[in-house]
């Protein structure tokens, strides 16, 4: 038998743990021994055994908000910096909305807006959080004539990347992971200019871009060729330029890009399927079937597509894939779920999927 006075209280490390408190039960009478101590080992032939009890999780709650401007509308691009019981940012979607989540109860939260060129009412907001928070607003008010450049502060910069390459409000463990690769460089500029540079970098290299907006890049230029524009660099000059506009690659990049997050859930699915509904919706739209036109051989298809790519192919490619085009055979170029250009008697036929064949072996990468 063990003496109880002797026993000692000790998690399995043998260090205090406040949290996983140890306690002594009597196997013959269920009693709690309280006041008494526990070993980390006990024999099995004692009546005592070590009952672990973990503490209760912390309750969580959530702060969420508004900036907008004196004259309602909401501002986004703001930081929103939150300190007390954790210490997070964030940056306002473009209705001015910003939220924070899982934040421990019971600690006092403020929460502080900053923007260049514009000073906020309040300047902060400090509460005790004990439930939601979902009134933590604020008013914009622009300081006349803007001085300074958003772009320069980390947050506002990052966020506008993941709004013009991807199309979408930064996820938070996104913005804070490319915002800490700025402002790691502290107050040394030049170290500043090169993580600012990367992260642009990165964000073109990147598999949600490559996938969504890039790709939409190359299907116009493979379908439609190059538009022509006028440079005045080292004198008035024609060049080519892409001759996707603003308007139809906004909206098209969103399509593909609908409920993709690189790395979250089924993203990959999800892409694929984006890609497929895509590309079929755009072989049928009327400027595609009037630029490449149902009584277009096989052959006049992937040279008139080769020729807009920038003549990608080599002999034996496009030969190949007049063949797979004219014998109805798949293309094994990635990212083809079947259908495609179907050609029979000389003339092709529109599926679903038509061009889809063409557009991932003529493209770049």
């Amino acid at each position: 038998m063990i003496r109880t006075s002797l026993l000692i209280c000790e998690s399995s490390h043998g260090e205090p743990d406040a949290n996983n408190q140890l306690k002594l039960i009597d196997r013959t009478t269920a009693q709690i021994f309280a006041s008494k101590t526990v070993c980390a080992q006990v024999n099995e032939l004692s009546p005592f055994v070590i009952a672990q009890t973990l503490t209760p999780a912390a309750a969580s709650a959530t702060i969420t908000g508004q900036i907008t401007t004196s004259d309602g509308a909401g501002l986004g691009g703001v930081t929103i910096l939150l300190t007390g019981g954790q210490s997070r940012f964030t940056v306002t979607d473009s209705q001015g909305h910003y939220v924070f989540e899982n934040l421990q109860t019971e600690p006092v939260y403020s929460v502080t807006p900053s923007l260049v060129n514009y000073t906020f009412a309040p300047s902060s907001r400090s509460f005790s959080l004990i439930a939601d928070q979902t009134n933590a607003v604020f008013t914009a008010l622009a300081n006349g004539a803007p001085t300074l450049n958003p772009l320069d502060t980390t947050g506002f910069f990052v966020r506008q990347h993941y709004v013009d390459f991807l199309n979408r409000e930064p996820d938070p463990s996104g913005l804070n992971f490319w915002a800490n690769q700025i402002s790691s460089c502290g107050a040394d500029a030049a170290c500043v200019e090169v993580k600012r540079i990367n992260v642009s970098a990165s964000f073109f290299l990147s598999i949600e871009f490559q996938g969504t907006g890039y790709l939409v890049a190359r299907i116009y230029k493979a379908a439609y060729g190059d538009a022509s524009g006028t440079s005045t660099f080292h004198g008035a000059h024609q060049l080519p330029v892409p001759i996707v506009r603003f308007n139809e690659f906004l909206s098209d990049t969103q399509e593909i890009g609908r409920g993709v997050i690189v790395n979250q859930g089924n993203w990959q699915q999800q892409l694929e399927d984006n890609k497929n509904t895509f590309t079929n919706e755009f072989v049928q739209r009327s400027r595609f079937t009037t630029a490449l036109p149902l009584s277009m051989t096989a052959a006049q298809f992937v040279d008139a597509l080769n020729t807009n790519a920038g003549n990608p192919l080599s002999e034996a490619e496009r030969n190949q894939l007049v063949n797979d085009l004219s014998t109805g055979a798949k293309s094994p170029s990635p990212g083809v779920a079947g259908g495609g250009r179907r050609c029979g008697s000389g003339q092709c036929r529109v599926q679903p999927g038509v061009c889809l064949d063409a557009v991932f072996w003529l493209s770049p990468a």
